[in-house]
């Protein structure tokens, strides 16, 4: 259960690599690459009885090699956590950076988080679990403040259609009025009570990853 290569790249020129021991994982990675062209935002390979896993993120291509017992929340740590950090720190100096030229100041950083998650596997699961908890809130706060907001738009709508056989009775409009200011409140204090819940989750992810390791990956 080890992983033995990594790189990153823009498009075919590797800019940093980092490999366990000597092969040719540079060449049969960039294979796989242009074998199945513009990969999507994950793509695994497998070959010569090992996993080529890669990350396109933001105009990059994160690689892992891996031996066949290798996890695949092993490989999605490590491409997670490889590529926050270079983004973080290489970004704008990558867009233009010749062949090779990030090595000596990134192959450590892949050698250090390659070591890590195979150190912790079951500590990134964790992370991950807590991860995909938090989006399910996220998607179901989503549709919470949807319905919310369709049924405040349909009270109103409602109010409309009341009103208009008595559209010029003030004590009417004043109710109205009341009734869609009642109805925005509670429409604020929903957001409010979910954007406080989604601020707690956040946080508790924060916490979680950053209490995993020394870098913090959120």
């Amino acid at each position: 259960m080890s992983l033995v290569y990594s790189f990153v790249s823009r498009g075919t020129t590797v800019l940093a690599e980092y490999a366990a021991y000597a092969g040719d994982f540079a060449a049969t990675g960039l294979e796989c690459l242009q074998s199945v062209g513009e990969p999507g935002a994950m793509f695994t390979a497998i070959t010569e009885g090992r996993s080529f896993n890669f990350l396109s993120r933001d105009g990059y291509i994160f690689l892992v090699v891996g031996d066949e017992g290798a996890s695949a929340e092993m490989t999605a740590a490590f491409l997670e956590r490889a590529s926050n950090e270079f983004l973080s720190a290489y970004d704008t100096r990558a867009r233009s950076a010749p062949q090779g030229s990030l090595t000596k100041r990134f192959a450590h950083v892949l050698k250090e988080h390659m070591e890590y998650v195979m150190a912790h596997p079951t500590e990134e699961s964790r992370i991950q679990a807590v991860q995909r908890k938090a989006a399910e809130v996220r998607a179901k706060m989503a549709e919470n403040i949807e319905a919310v907001m369709a049924g405040g738009e349909a009270l109103e709508a409602s109010e409309d259609r009341a009103a208009a056989p008595l559209r010029g009775g003030s004590r009417f409009e004043a109710g109205g009025r009341m009734l869609r200011r009642h109805a925005r409140c509670q429409a604020v204090r929903v957001w409010c009570a979910l954007l406080a819940l989604a601020a707690l989750v956040l946080a508790a992810v924060g916490v979680a990853v950053c209490v995993a390791g020394e870098h913090c990956v959120v």
